[in-house]
């Protein structure tokens, strides 16, 4: 049984979200977005990917306050 996430400073639960970065698509906006963890992104056709990687970051969101914490878990 998975352990729930809970801020560090206040102890409120916070929610794990999937994180896409835009890269700056047709110049109309640039950053990144995110889904709910169990949702399924629509990626388009080209995919790259990091031959290099030391791992992958997770992101959690606060249920109602904008902020975002990021965990990272190394491979």
């Amino acid at each position: 049984m998975a352990t729930e996430k809970r801020c560090p400073d206040c102890r409120v639960p916070i929610e794990k979200i999937q994180l896409v970065d835009l890269m700056g698509q047709h110049g109309v906006e640039t950053g990144l977005t995110f889904l709910k963890e169990c949702e399924e992104a629509q990626v388009s056709i080209f995919k790259a990917t990091v031959a290099s990687k030391q791992g992958k970051v997770h992101g959690h969101l606060f249920p109602k306050r904008p902020r975002v914490l990021f965990y990272a878990s190394p491979s």
